[in-house]
């Protein structure tokens, strides 16, 4: 067997820096990109954010409204937007027969059949 020839080797090492590089890309943007979402989201994120929604069409000038007024209210954060309204607690709801509706008993958390 005979040596390989020098062109193979430089086309193997040019090869491999090839790989290196875009793979080095890869991984920048996969690791900015991984940052960015634990990073959280501050009030003018989220105002530009809604502000371009607006601008879009993609909600109307009293949601918008809306949204803006709870950052205010709560020093901003997410949690104050999206979090679910708190119901007040109200009559147990009945069935259409007019029967109380078991809405969480300990039989039922216990794993017990309904109606025995």
């Amino acid at each position: 067997m005979g040596r390989p020839n020098p062109s193979t080797y430089l086309i193997f090492v040019a090869l491999i820096g090839v790989v290196v590089v875009v793979g080095s890309i890869l991984i920048y943007r996969l690791r900015r990109d991984a940052e960015e979402d634990l990073t959280p989201a501050t009030t003018d994120d989220l105002l530009r954010d809604f502000e371009e929604a607006l601008a879009d069409g993609e909600m109307d000038q009293a949601e918008f409204d809306r949204v803006t007024a709870a950052l205010r209210a709560k020093g901003g954060g997410v949690a104050s937007i999206i979090a679910p309204p708190v119901l007040p607690a109200g009559p147990a709801r009945e069935d259409s027969e007019g029967v109380q509706a078991d809405t969480g008993s300990a039989a039922a958390e216990e794993g017990a059949p309904r109606g025995s």
